[in-house]
C-alpha cells in the first residue's frame, strides 16, 4: 500500500504561496493627503481581507495540526480554508489528510475528487489519482481503484508500490493475467533490500494461490516472509496447509 503522508499535501500548499502578487492597478484611488494644519487626519480605510492568504494561513494551521497529531482541529482549519476559496484544489487535498487521519476514508475520497476537479496540471493530477486510488483500495473499492492507480502509471508516474496497490485491486476483480503483471514488475525492478520486493512477492504468491498453482505460491511467500514482509506469516501456513491436504 502506498503510505499516505503530509509530504504530498507540503508539496501541494507550496503551491498556495508561489502566485506573484496581482500588480497595483492604475485607477487604483491615490492615498488621502495629509490634512491641513489644525484638522484632524482622515484614517486609512482598511484594506480588504484576502480569502486567498486567509485559506492558506488556515493550511498551514491544518498541516501544523497534522503534524501535532492533532487532526480534528487540522479538519477544521482546513473546511475554513475551503469556505473561504472553495474553487482552489490545494485545500481539499490537505483536508483529505486530516479525514484519513481520523479513518474517514470516504470523506477523503470525496475531497480527493474535488480536488482532482480543480487541477488542470498533470503532475498534481498524478499525485492525486495515486493518493485517491490507496485509499479507495483500503476501502475495497476495487474497480475505482485499479482505475486511479491504472491513471497514474499510464500516465508516467510508474511507481512499485502503486503496482502493489493496483495488482491487489486487479487480484480482488479476478483479473489474474493483469494482476501479475504488476507483481512481475515489482518483483523485477525493486532491489533486494527494498520492502516493496517483498511485498511483490507476496502479491505473487496469493495470485499464484487464486490460480491453483500453490507449489509456486508457497515459494513466493516463504520468499516474501525472507524479504521482510513477515505479515503474510499467515498466508504461508494457510498454503502449506492446503499442499498437505
Amino acid at each position: 500500500m502506498r503510505p499516505i503522508t503530509l509530504a504530498l499535501c507540503l508539496a501541494l500548499l507550496a503551491g498556495c504561496s508561489s502566485a506573484e502578487p496581482a500588480p497595483a492597478r492604475d485607477d487604483a484611488p491615490a492615498a488621502p493627503a495629509g490634512a491641513p494644519d489644525g484638522q484632524p487626519a482622515t484614517p486609512a480605510a482598511t484594506p480588504a481581507p484576502d480569502p486567498a492568504a486567509e485559506a492558506e494561513d488556515h493550511c498551514r494551521r491544518g498541516m501544523a495540526c497534522l503534524n501535532d497529531g492533532r487532526p480534528d482541529d487540522a479538519l477544521q482549519a482546513f473546511t475554513r480554508a475551503v469556505a473561504l476559496t472553495p474553487d482552489d484544489p490545494f485545500p481539499y487535498a490537505a483536508r483529505s489528510l486530516a479525514h484519513n487521519h481520523l479513518g474517514q476514508r470516504q470523506a477523503a475520497v470525496d475531497d480527493l475528487g474535488a480536488a482532482i476537479d480543480r487541477t488542470r496540471e498533470e503532475a498534481l493530477l498524478l499525485d492525486l489519482f495515486a493518493l485517491r486510488g490507496a485509499v479507495r483500495t483500503e476501502l475495497g473499492q476495487w474497480t475505482e481503484g485499479a482505475a486511479d492507480l491504472s491513471r497514474c502509471i499510464d500516465g508516467g508516474k510508474d511507481e512499485l508500490e502503486l503496482r502493489i496497490s493496483r495488482g491487489l485491486c486487479l487480484l480482488e476483480l479476478g483479473e489474474l493475467p493483469r494482476a501479475i503483471l504488476d507483481a512481475e514488475a515489482v518483483v523485477r525492478h525493486a532491489p533486494e533490500d527494498d520492502g516493496a520486493r517483498g511485498r511483490g512477492l507476496w502479491l505473487r504468491g496469493l495470485i499464484r494461490e487464486r490460480a491453483g498453482q500453490l507449489e509456486p505460491a508457497l515459494a513466493d511467500l516463504q520468499a516474501a516472509v525472507e524479504a521482510g514482509h513477515t505479515d503474510c506469516e499467515a498466508d504461508v501456513e494457510r498454503v502449506r496447509a492446503a499442499i498437505g491436504r
